[in-house]
């Protein structure tokens, strides 16, 4: 296929300069060309802010934001997506890495249906260098818009699918992802909107660990004022999260 439609990858990062590297560079090395990378560092206070700039002098494709101070994960994931251009956009972790064809492999799912709006690879996971697990493909072809949303409920665990490649204006219309479980809803009203295909020939290699996740689950508690014996509980934390926005 030809690169004629800009992608925008968008790459929220705070203190994981040397992920970071490995994240980058597995999009520099695409082989699909016409791409565009938003880098918004949330104030890190390691080599990330060098490492950008060595990068964005090196490939014109890179656009680095640096934020002033940090404004919290969902902020930082919000500016990679406004400051995008491209017909399409997909956000990556800056711990995570995706394959060689992944761009080129999902933009060619969109591009010739129309009735698509996300085209991912399967994720895989991994710790400390380590393969740990591949989480089983979620494929969304059912023509009624609500089977396609209760059947992405039904299967979703790890919630690969938000590292996919969408439609920038229809992503860009959507309430951004904020707080526990807003990738569940982003991703469940694409599914609404669309259909959905995962793709078995590609990944999105995604590192577990590299975040602690009793620092996550600490979170979650505090923003929501939950007792703290729901940090044992993270996915009552993400279910009751859905409930409340749903409801």
């Amino acid at each position: 296929m030809n690169n004629s439609s800009l992608v925008s990858i968008g790459l929220p990062s705070f203190n994981r300069a040397q992920d970071l590297k490995h994240a980058i560079e597995s999009v520099l090395t695409q082989s699909y060309t016409n791409l565009e990378i938003i880098i918004s560092d949330n104030a890190s206070t390691d080599d990330t802010q060098q490492l950008c700039e060595e990068f964005a002098a090196q490939d014109k494709r890179i656009r680095y934001i640096r934020q002033a101070v940090n404004r919290g994960p969902a902020a930082n994931f919000a500016t990679v997506l406004d400051g995008a251009r491209g017909e399409f956009f997909m956000w990556l972790g800056d711990d995570d890495w995706i394959d060689q064809d992944y761009v080129r492999e999902c933009v060619g799912v969109l591009t010739a249906n129309a009735d698509f709006q996300l085209a991912c690879g399967c994720a895989r996971y991994y710790r400390g260098g380590s393969f740990l697990f591949e989480e089983e493909p979620i494929n969304l072809w059912q023509d009624d818009p609500a089977e396609r949303v209760l059947g992405y409920f039904r299967q979703v665990n790890t919630n690969g699918m938000f590292y996919g490649v969408t439609r920038r204006s229809v992503l860009a219309t959507l309430e951004k992802p904020n707080g526990i479980g807003g990738d569940w809803l982003a991703i469940g009203q694409l599914a609404f909107i669309g259909k959905s295909r995962t793709l078995e020939s590609v990944h999105v290699n995604r590192s577990l660990g590299g975040a602690s996740q009793q620092d996550v689950r600490t979170v979650m508690v505090s923003t929501y004022g939950l007792p703290a014996a729901f940090a044992r509980m993270p996915f009552v934390i993400v279910a009751w999260k859905v409930f409340a926005d749903l409801a």
